[in-house]
């Protein structure tokens, strides 16, 4: 191995063990840190490395199982990038790449080593626990990874539905009154946007086994909030328009109807981002995309839990205005 491979070596190991210690301690950066020195590693190091052991110890017998190496060292690589970073196709890459050494490994390894005369056995043995031990490190890792996540939006939705209940017991106090037709059609979509979020809501805790009571009071942490598939079975199924197309469709009325109403101009410009719907230009597709499709269960469920209570803030606030 010449002296650049060594190097290259050295600044994936020092890049990647950087950028972990700042995932772990949230330092900004760290998904930059991790995804070079991953990259480095699949893209520059590894075929630097195997392209010198091929021309030292290689022949056209076994250059299958370089290629092997090397492909499987991407599929894992990348899928426990992908997870640590929960970037979209993590899951699908993950459940990919915990079997593949196995299934796609294994057999060119045990076919290319049975070609070679006085191979050492106990070398088959020793792949054989580096791969297991792969697969527990793959697996736990998406599991501590999940588990943490899961555990910061339980810690964040009993935020907002501390905040929620406070709401609900000043709500009671104060009632709108106006004239003001644009207004009135706001007042009544965000009632109906209430009514649409308790639903979903109580339609996707289901899927994680839990009453609306116990996800406000006392929510577990359960594997099944990581679930993508559960929150696009209940967003986009049912009688059409779904769900996730009639949120969307109530939260452009309400946007639009501040936008018409002079009194509220600077709460206007604000509404798209205190409703979660993003920058001027954001599209229903990226919303949609963001908060549903490519989102965790327990993630939709913080995300409707906040989109409830700024709901009801926007009612609070007319109400104020009107006395």
């Amino acid at each position: 191995m010449n002296q650049k491979t060594y190097l290259t070596g050295i600044a994936v190991v020092i890049i990647t063990i950087t950028g972990a210690l700042f995932k772990m301690n949230h330092f900004a950066g760290a998904a930059i840190l991790l995804t070079t020195g991953i990259s480095t590693l699949l893209f520059v190091f590894l075929p630097l490395a195997l392209s010198n052991h091929f021309k030292a110890y290689g022949n056209r017998q076994t250059l299958p199982l370089y290629i092997t190496v090397w492909i499987t060292c991407l599929v894992v690589f990348s899928s426990m990038l992908f997870k640590i970073l929960h970037w979209p196709g993590a899951g699908i890459m993950m459940l990919a790449a915990i079997p593949f050494p196995f299934v796609v490994f294994l057999p060119v390894y045990l076919y290319v080593t049975s070609k070679i005369k006085n191979f050492d056995s106990y070398n088959t043995i020793y792949v054989l626990f580096l791969l297991a031990g792969l697969s527990v490190l793959n697996g736990l890792l998406a599991l501590n990874v999940s588990r943490d996540r899961i555990r910061d939006t339980l810690v964040l939705s009993a935020h907002y539905s501390g905040f929620d209940r406070s709401l609900r017991n000043a709500g009671e106090f104060f009632t709108v009154e106006t004239n003001s037709p644009e207004y009135f059609k706001v007042l009544v979509t965000i009632d109906s946007t209430l009514k649409l979020i308790d639903e979903c809501q109580e339609r996707l805790l289901g899927k994680a086994g839990m009453s609306a009571e116990q996800w406000q009071l006392e929510p577990v942490v359960t594997n099944k909030l990581d679930s993508k598939g559960a929150v696009v079975d209940v967003m986009f199924s049912g009688k059409k328009p779904v769900p996730a197309y009639r949120l969307e469709e109530n939260l452009n009325i309400i946007i639009n109807g501040y936008n018409q109403m002079v009194a509220f101009g600077d709460l206007a410009s604000l509404a798209p981002m205190i409703l979660g719907y993003g920058e001027p230009g954001y599209t229903g597709s990226q919303w949609r995309s963001i908060s549903f499709e490519n989102n965790h269960l327990s993630w939709t469920l913080t995300y409707l839990e906040s989109l409830k209570v700024n709901l009801k803030l926007l009612r609070l606030n007319a109400a104020l205005k009107s006395y």
